[in-house]
């Protein structure tokens, strides 16, 4: 199904800008536009579950963020001198580019640094998925995965990775997630 009108609305997302809105007015947006079966698929691809759906553009994303995975759990089991077997995905096909990326990913200083790298890997294969696609559904799951990356992109700060870490060494040190605490105890202020 072509859907030109919707994705010539859509604004042009790039890696690293605030979203031009959230995901709630995408769907509505989509509301009343795309067949109830596109939409299914659009949030069973938003829900991780892409690779459940029987769509040429979706099993496509799906073959390559695995593949993505993949490597990056032997890029991860390669650096804690540990077997990554037991993480590793059987997808279809196999895309060069993306061994590359992650390659590259793992050339850098910092967690975050890591993380867009490997998020610029993704927002190519989408870019592909889209050309192909260019009015259709493919064009519509590239730009709901590229919203979805610069939401979460979005809140990528300094103090959202300090608080994350400080939480993290406290679940250590008490065996309890402290993340939805947002007030200090009576006595510790």
């Amino acid at each position: 199904m072509s859907y030109e009108y919707l994705v010539a609305s859509l604004p042009m997302l790039f890696p690293g800008d605030p979203p031009p809105f959230g995901m709630a007015e995408f769907l509505f947006r989509c509301s009343g536009v795309l067949t109830p079966s596109d939409l299914q698929t659009i949030d069973a691809v938003l829900a991780g579950r892409a690779g459940d759906i029987d769509h040429a553009a979706v099993q496509e994303w799906a073959a390559h963020e695995t593949q993505l995975r993949n490597a990056t759990a032997l890029a991860r089991a390669a650096v804690w001198q540990t077997d990554a077997r037991p993480f590793l995905h059987s997808h279809a096909g196999f895309d060069g580019e993306v061994r590359d990326g992650v390659a590259d990913a793992f050339t850098k200083a910092s967690p975050m640094e890591r993380e867009r790298a490997l998020d610029r890997c993704r927002w190519r294969i989408l870019d592909d998925i889209a050309r192909r696609d260019y009015f259709g559904m493919g064009a519509v799951i590239a730009f709901v995965l590229k919203l979805q990356m610069v939401e979460r992109a979005a809140v990528w700060t300094q103090e959202a990775g300090r608080a994350a870490l400080e939480n993290h060494l406290r679940t250590l040190e008490t065996g309890r997630d402290h993340s939805i605490e947002t007030t200090e105890p009576e006595g510790r202020k």
